[in-house]
């Protein structure tokens, strides 16, 4: 039974990080394709736009031609969310803890991939009423996956919730069987 929700866990994670990255990598090839060197595209009137930018940096290109530091960052925190994945209980009440970790996972790797093959991050998508960063839909999937995650640690889960059994309990329940 344990091993079969684990299963089920990774098969359904797996489907949301390759749908995430699909779509970011999808839209990016877009934007390059259809951006790039043209004018911007406005959705919106003062409001919604496409528009082309290679970003070296971070959100408000701080740290611009870092993208080193930045291709570093990203495959640490990658690893620390991967080993809180595979910490997390295999129980149906955590899935949304799964779904917001998968989910910055992939928008993580969206943008470790530009930086990888280009030196920089394609970003496309700005709000010109509130004059907001441009942004991409990695950027999107980190920030709704974070957001999401704190809102379900503080309110949703108690600390016990998320304490990983200890050895000495997994050896009984395996003996139990």
């Amino acid at each position: 039974m344990k091993n079969s929700l684990y299963k089920k866990k990774y098969i359904i994670s797996l489907i949301i990080f390759v749908l995430c990255l699909f779509f970011d990598r999808l839209t990016k090839y877009l934007a390059v394709i259809n951006l790039k060197d043209k004018d911007d595209f406005v959705l919106i009137k003062d409001g919604l736009v496409l528009t082309y930018l290679e970003n070296t940096g971070a959100a408000f290109s701080m740290l611009s031609g870092k993208s080193l530091f930045f291709i570093i960052i990203t495959i640490v925190f990658s690893v620390i969310i991967f080993i809180f994945f595979l910490k997390i209980k295999p129980e149906r009440r955590y899935s949304p803890l799964y779904i917001c970790l998968t989910v910055i996972l992939a928008g993580a790797v969206g943008n470790l991939i530009d930086r990888i093959m280009n030196g920089y991050v394609v970003d496309f998508i700005y709000f010109q009423v509130i004059n907001f960063p441009v942004f991409n839909v990695a950027d999107i999937c980190v920030t709704l996956g974070v957001v999401f995650l704190i809102i379900f640690l503080l309110f949703k889960y108690r600390s016990t919730d998320l304490d990983t059994p200890k050895a000495s309990e997994d050896e009984g329940s395996a003996n139990d069987a």
